[in-house]
């Protein structure tokens, strides 16, 4: 008796097929991870640049200001965040970001005007916080002795 062979033709195409149906799946969805997660990583760096921004904004204002500001909270959403190109960034089409906030609380230490900042910023579903704080008019480091030898000592000899 001889075994029968018909149909292993068919077998070996139908596997091969499944094999290849398997890899090209595989290297597509590895792709669209990967296509995914550089969207991610431009929505995190663009959200640290908001951040960043929205940050120096507020540091510019607590120097500028006379007498010094006290506390407040500034945003996007209701408008006291005066960057215009954020303003005209969240009306674009397309545009990923969605908005900036910050918060200044003035210490209370008396006789020192220092400053906590904290900036957030959300482009699509990444978020970036960034910190600082802030001295206005701090005290003159000029008559500080290390100062003095570090940056003047080379005058003296």
């Amino acid at each position: 008796m001889q075994k029968s062979e018909e149909g292993s033709a068919l077998m070996v195409v139908v596997v091969t097929g499944g094999i290849l149906g398997l890899v090209t799946a595989g290297t597509l969805a590895l792709g669209s991870f990967h296509l995914n997660m550089a969207h991610g990583r431009n929505d995190w760096i663009a959200a640290y640049y908001h951040a960043e921004n929205a940050l120096q904004w507020a540091a510019q204002m607590i120097a500028d200001a006379w007498p010094a500001p006290g506390s407040g909270v500034y945003a996007t959403a209701n408008g006291t965040l005066p960057l215009a190109y954020m303003q005209q960034t969240l009306q674009e089409e397309g545009s990923r970001f969605v908005g900036a906030r910050v918060t200044v609380v003035k210490s209370n230490v008396i006789g020192m005007d220092i400053y906590w900042i904290t900036a957030s910023a959300r482009v699509g579903d990444k978020v970036r916080t960034l910190g600082a704080r802030i001295v206005k008019n701090p005290a003159s480091r000029v008559f500080d002795y290390e100062y003095f030898l570090n940056n003047w000592g080379w005058w003296w000899g």
